[in-house]
């Protein structure tokens, strides 16, 4: 696909049978065609990401500008320097007490190794067992399409 070509077209077909997903048709406009590509696959990933969280719609983009800036945010890697492992002090995470004759708090002070990645991914991604109904369901219509390395 080149970079000015229309997107592909995508047909897929979903029936509801006893409470189970079937899907019973597949289509795309690519050259890999019936079903058999990883635009299905895809799209099937984009409506379970959309069930899962609630959307009765597709949501729209949110451009750039709209958004914080991100700067600030530090590089992976910031802070983080080759240790061996007898080095690395591990410890259990603590709670302070209060001082006596005052209401109790609870505030939790955290020793010993913590990371400082900065993690973009706000939502799980998709679980286990979704993937397994996934295969099945591609599997039940001879789909070609790879979800696992062989």
């Amino acid at each position: 696909m080149k970079k000015n070509d229309p997107p592909h077209s995508l047909n897929l077909k979903l029936s509801i049978i006893d409470g189970r997903v079937k899907i019973s048709e597949c289509l795309c406009s690519c050259k890999a065609g019936e079903g058999d590509c990883n635009h299905i696959l895809g799209l099937l990933y984009l409506l379970h990401h959309y069930c899962k969280c609630g959307y009765k719609t597709v949501p729209t983009r949110i451009s750039k500008t709209s958004l914080k800036q991100t700067w600030h945010i530090p590089a992976r890697t910031d802070g983080i320097t080759p240790n061996k492992v007898q080095d690395i002090n591990f410890q259990k995470i603590s709670l302070s007490k209060s001082v006596e004759g005052s209401a109790p708090t609870k505030r939790f002070r955290l020793d010993g190794v913590k990371s400082s990645f900065y993690n973009p991914v706000e939502t799980p991604l998709p679980c286990f067992q979704f993937i397994n109904l996934l295969s099945h369901n591609l599997d039940s219509v001879n789909s070609g399409a790879q979800l696992k390395p062989q």
